[in-house]
């Protein structure tokens, strides 16, 4: 990571802005004044508008164009920095020492010599006055006034001082003015002085340094300056200023173009590369040549922003967006209070499928978007909206009033948009948020997709900790872009077998149950591919699990609705392409009902969660005097009772509105269980172990058989439906 300085350039060659013209153009103006008079020339720019630069190559240039001469005829060059002087005593007699060892250089001729003579006892007499007590005065002042406390001290003293003080400032101009070439004296960053500084600064150069053959170069921002001059200005029609300041230039702005291609340069330097997928590069250009070059005035802001992205861009690398980035260090660095702003609110601002589904319009959240731009500097506010808008597909509805489908959805989490909630906290933490993914990790997990066993001890542990819903997305878009039938089949294959792992009781999130969106997620896989090869994937997958019985079965029944679903959507329905056709999705029941018919055999079959679907399947497909007899063996064990109960019953939640949240319940109708057995005697069963207590009855066995029970208050309302 480099980090770039906020140096000025030193020469022309370092120049990208092209003022290199400017500067020579005031170099050659002061190589030719030719008068013995005192110049006073003022560079006038806002910090970062490359005051010092053009010095720099002023400086650069006059030595170049004198280079040929004979050192008495060059300028005297003297570079005072007064805001690096500690104290105030300092000032007048630092830039006297200064001058006088620039005049005092072997190869520069006598009259120099004679003034860096005639200068030392300038600089005596302010040593004498700079311990004198004379408080609150400013250095003129003190001055006189330091001359008069020493006109009380001893005969020599007072008498060096009454006959040598104006004669000795004469003969320093008489002897500047008998140099071949002026004195130059360059004073920058003059706005770092505080407003006391300043005013003393320029009262030394107006009544004390006001020598003649000498030019001086100052650099400031004008309305700083001025403001700190304001009280020597009051009473007078005439700036203070003007009384100084013989001839003003402005630094030139910097084109357009060549600061943008500065910014171009320094941020192929930091992203290498934006990606060559079209969807980003369109962004990209979006960005580029739309609202993002508007924000930068200077080099210095070039800096400023080149530098965030340098900082966070080996951060968040292969992670997310290289193009949100761009944006989001933009706010951060032009707009840092509207940065904030997103990053402690993204509530109002993620796209994810969970929040956009079922979403009524939100007054708070729209007029909180609205007020936004506000948070920028009112001079790139327009732009700064802009950029939003690219940022957040739900700024862009408020503003443009624009929809959202679900295939854009896919395209944002192909790209690691911010707008996404897997992404949003690693663009402002470095980090994922807890419960989310990084692109790093569901890469390590896309890598074994061709290794099955591998991939089942992996998906076990996304589907126990329920992050399986935002690694599916993940997996999903990568099966999308590279259509591999045996990574395909490894997957759904592998998702069968570890879905009995998943969390029986909702998270909380008031959003598709996991089942749903699992079913859903292989729906897809499979429709990917040829109509040909998709009875074959899905048969090869199913033939591979081992103990699933599951989402093998859910899915065959998702396919198999398709064409077999009673209701009074049907003849639309019957329009719909379907994933298989009429005789494969036979085959598929078929396939599935073996498995249950198999699985039904296994001690632990009885244990399955969502169990009552995988019974109401079981009927659907084959004879239900086999299905009683199954369930009739299993309630015919007290033991196994309320393990079976518990996989027929659901969950139900409730929320408040407007919230993302739910509280769920178990809830065991009995009415669902009637066409399997005799719910009279299974509630009899059910009394029998609650009263009796056996050992192995445990708590949350007690809290199933009561919820069922329980569950016969209501039969006057399920009787009648």
């Amino acid at each position: 990571m480099e980090i770039l300085g906020d140096s000025p350039i030193n020469h022309k060659g370092e120049d990208a802005l092209d003022r290199s013209g400017y500067a020579e153009h005031i170099a050659k103006g002061i190589l030719k004044w030719k008068s013995r008079e005192s110049l006073c020339l003022a560079l006038h720019g806002p910090w970062g508008s490359g005051k010092t630069s053009l010095i720099n190559m002023c400086l650069e240039i006059i030595k170049e164009q004198t280079a040929t001469l004979d050192s008495k005829e060059k300028p005297i060059i003297v570079r005072f920095q007064p805001w690096v002087i500690s104290g105030h005593e300092q000032l007048i007699r630092t830039f006297i020492g200064e001058l006088r060892k620039a005049l005092k250089k072997p190869d520069l001729s006598e009259y120099a010599h004679e003034a860096a003579e005639k200068l030392e006892v300038y600089e005596k007499i302010f040593d004498y006055v700079s311990w004198l007590p004379v408080p609150g005065r400013g250095y003129i002042e003190k001055f006189r006034d330091g001359l008069k406390l020493l006109k009380g001290s001893t005969r020599a003293v007072q008498k060096d001082i009454e006959n040598d003080l104006d004669s000795n400032k004469k003969r320093i101009c008489d002897a500047l003015r008998k140099l071949q070439a002026p004195v130059l004296v360059t004073i920058d960053d003059v706005d770092r002085l505080t407003s006391e500084e300043i005013r003393q600064l320029f009262q030394l150069i107006k009544a004390v340094a006001d020598f003649p053959n000498t030019i001086y170069l100052l650099a400031f921002d004008h309305l700083l300056v001025e403001k700190a001059l304001e009280p020597f200005q009051r009473g007078s029609e005439t700036r203070y200023l003007e009384k100084i300041v013989q001839l003003d230039f402005e630094v030139p702005n910097p084109s357009r173009s060549k600061l943008t291609s500065v910014l171009w340069a320094g941020i192929d330097d930091v992203m290498k590369t934006i990606p060559s997928e079209k969807y980003e590069q369109t962004r990209w250009n979006e960005v580029k040549f739309g609202p993002l070059p508007a924000l930068f005035r200077n080099i210095r802001d070039v800096k400023r922003f080149l530098n965030s992205v340098n900082f966070i861009h080996p951060i968040v690398q292969n992670e997310v967006s290289p193009v949100d980035v761009l944006i989001i260090e933009a706010i951060h660095v032009f707009a840092p209070d509207l940065y904030k702003a997103i990053r402690d609110n993204k509530e109002y601002l993620l796209s994810d499928p969970t929040f956009a589904r079922g979403r009524s319009k939100n007054d708070e959240k729209d007029e909180w978007i609205k007020k936004l731009p506000d948070m920028a500097s009112s001079q790139f506010r327009e732009e700064i909206q802009e950029l939003l808008i690219l940022l957040f597909p739900e700024i862009d509805s408020v503003f443009n009033r624009h929809s959202w489908g679900d295939g854009f959805w896919e395209a944002w989490e192909s790209n690691k948009r911010v707008c996404l909630s897997a992404y949003f906290e690693f663009y402002f933490k470095g980090t994922v948020a807890e419960g989310e993914i990084s692109a790093k990790e569901s890469d390590n997990v896309i890598k074994e997709l061709g290794a099955y066993e591998n991939l089942v001890l992996i998906l076990k542990n996304y589907m126990v900790d329920g992050r399986i819903k935002k690694l599916l997305p993940k997996i999903e878009n990568h099966l999308k872009q590279n259509h591999d039938r045996q990574l395909a089949c490894s997957f759904i294959s592998a998702v069968f077998e570890t879905g009995d792992f998943l969390p029986f009781k909702p998270d909380g999130m008031m959003e598709l149950p996991l089942d749903w969106l699992i079913d859903g997620t292989l729906y897809r896989v499979l429709k990917m591919f040829d109509e040909a090869e998709r009875k074959g994937i899905l048969a090869d997958a199913i033939a591979q699990t081992k103990s699933a019985v599951l989402f093998p079965i859910s899915l065959t029944n998702y396919i198999w609705r398709e064409w077999y679903r009673q209701d009074k959507d049907n003849k639309q329905k019957e329009k719909e392409e379907k994933l298989l056709t009429q005789t494969e999705t036979d085959e598929v029941k078929d396939i599935a009902l073996k498995l249950i018919r198999e699985r039904s055999k296994n001690e632990n079959f009885y244990k399955t969660r969502h169990l009552l679907s995988i019974l109401h399947d079981w009927v659907r497909w084959a004879d239900i005097d086999e299905v009683k007899r199954w369930v009739a063996g299993i309630v015919s064990d007290e033991k196994k009772v309320p393990e079976f109960l518990g996989g027929c019953g659901g969950f139900s939640g409730k929320s408040t509105m407007g919230s993302h949240f739910a509280t769920y319940k178990l809830k065991i109708e009995p009415k669902h269980l009637e066409q399997f057995c005799d719910i009279h005697q299974l509630k009899t069963a059910s009394e029998k172990i609650l009263k009796d207590n056996p050992e192995w009855l445990t708590d949350s066995y007690r809290e199933i058989l009561t919820i069922f029970i329980k569950g016969f208050e209501k039969k006057d309302s399920w009787d009648d439906e």
